[in-house]
């Protein structure tokens, strides 16, 4: 009954645990300044989500947010490159170097060098 009126209403409708009357399902998020993270079982287990969620809050902790902090201050910079290509380049050679690693042991002036540096290199 509340299924149907919400529908006549237009009125968005979640019951995880019963898909068929689901018109959308939210997943279990993680948010670490700019980092999301969604987890979803689809709403096959709920619970299972969440335990994933809070597995997944260990291994991707308050540091990222500081990351993403310390990258996007070099955005604009990385923006100014001439193609698409290089853009990707310069943000894989700071996201596979030890600007994280720096920012866990809480040198965000060392971890924003570096990253300055990643990013000059070609």
């Amino acid at each position: 009954a509340i299924y149907e009126e919400a529908l006549d209403e237009g009125i968005p409708v979640n019951v995880v645990d019963d898909p068929p009357h689901c018109t959308f399902i939210a997943p279990s998020i993680i948010r670490r300044g700019d980092l999301m993270i969604a987890i979803s079982t689809g709403g096959t287990n709920p619970a299972m989500a969440v335990r994933i969620r809070e597995r997944l809050e260990k291994e991707f902790g308050p540091e990222y947010e500081t990351y993403f902090d310390l990258i996007k201050r070099l955005k604009a910079e990385v923006d100014q490159a001439p193609t698409q290509q290089e853009r990707a380049d310069a943000w894989y050679r700071v996201a596979d170097s030890n600007v994280l690693d720096l920012v866990r042991a809480g040198k965000i002036d060392k971890a924003y060098a570096r990253a300055v540096e990643m990013l000059g290199a070609r």
